[in-house]
């Protein structure tokens, strides 16, 4: 398994790939593809299998959900960056929220939806 280049061939990538989309939400397009590869091939050398179509099936038939999991935390950042942009923060603390509390009519609870952006 110490191969220096591994590659998911064929329609494996698109079968891998919807299964994550599917499950998760997260789309990986061929642009990403050498990304998930790598991240595929280190759950493959730690759950000891050499070949993907047999992970791939370890994956689908896990029935605790675990080994998904970890590789799910492999393809993700798990990063929100939520306080990156400071301006738009100070912004929305400082002027968007207390209107919004005006227009509440003295009450003080405020309820927000907040969306990433898609990868799709």
């Amino acid at each position: 398994m110490n191969r220096p280049f591994f590659s998911i061939f064929g329609e494996e990538f698109a079968r891998l790939t919807d299964y994550i989309y599917r499950r998760t939400g997260i789309f990986y397009d061929e642009n990403k593809r050498y990304y998930v590869e790598k991240r595929v091939f280190d759950r493959m050398k730690a759950t000891g299998h050499e070949k993907f179509r047999d992970y791939f099936l370890y994956l689908r038939c896990d029935a605790s959900g675990e080994e998904f999991q970890r590789l799910v935390n492999a393809l993700t950042v798990n990063e929100t960056y939520f306080f990156r942009e400071y301006d738009q923060l100070k912004c929305f603390a400082e002027e968007a929220l207390l209107e919004m509390l005006k227009d509440k009519g003295g009450r003080q609870r405020v309820d927000l939806f907040s969306l990433g952006t898609p990868n799709r």
